[in-house]
C-alpha cells in the first residue's frame, strides 16, 4: 500500500540522515574539536543539560501560551523537567548512533520526551543554539511518527 511505501521511505531517509551525520560529525570533531561530544546525539544531550534551566523556563512560558507540543505537560515544571531529562537520556544512550536497526530503537513517539523533542525542534535556532549536525538528530526524534518506526 502507499502507506507502507511512505513508511519505508521515511525510515530510509532517517537512516541516511543518521549515517551521513555520523561521518560528518566524526570528521568535524577530529578537526581539533575534541571538546565536543563523541556523537551528534550526545552533543544534543549535552546542550540540553547545559541549558536545562533556560529550556524549562521557556517551555513553561510557551505552555502558558498554549504550545501544541506541550499540551499534555501543561504548566507543570516538574513534568516539563522530567520530559527534558528523558529526552536527554534517550539522546545520550540512544541507538541513533549505532547501526540502524529498528528493533533497537527505544524512543516512544507518544512519550513526554517526544513532545519535548517536537517543542525543541520548533524552538531551536541553528547555529545560535545548536549546530546543524546535532540538530538533525533532534529532528529525527521530533519527526518520528506516532505509529512507530
Amino acid at each position: 500500500s502507499i502507506d507502507t511505501v511512505l513508511q519505508t521511505e521515511d525510515r530510509l531517509a532517517r537512516e541516511a540522515t543518521r549515517n551521513t551525520g555520523k561521518v560528518l560529525w566524526s570528521r568535524y570533531r577530529d578537526g581539533g574539536r575534541d571538546y565536543l561530544a563523541d556523537t551528534p546525539s550526545k552533543e544534543v544531550a549535552l546542550t540540553i543539560v547545559r541549558n536545562r534551566k533556560a529550556i524549562v523556563a521557556d517551555a513553561l512560558k510557551q505552555a502558558g501560551r498554549g504550545n501544541k507540543h506541550l499540551a499534555d505537560l501543561g504548566q507543570d515544571e516538574a513534568a516539563i523537567d522530567a520530559a527534558l531529562l528523558e529526552l536527554a537520556e534517550a539522546l545520550a544512550n540512544d541507538d541513533l548512533d549505532k547501526e540502524f536497526d529498528e528493533k533497537n530503537f527505544q524512543f516512544n513517539s507518544d512519550s513526554a520526551a517526544a513532545a519535548m523533542a517536537r517543542f525543541l525542534d520548533d524552538r531551536i535556532c541553528v547555529p545560535r543554539d545548536m549546530g546543524a549536525i546535532p540538530s538533525g538528530y533532534l529532528k529525527v526524534l521530533a519527526n518520528t511518527k506516532k505509529e512507530g518506526r
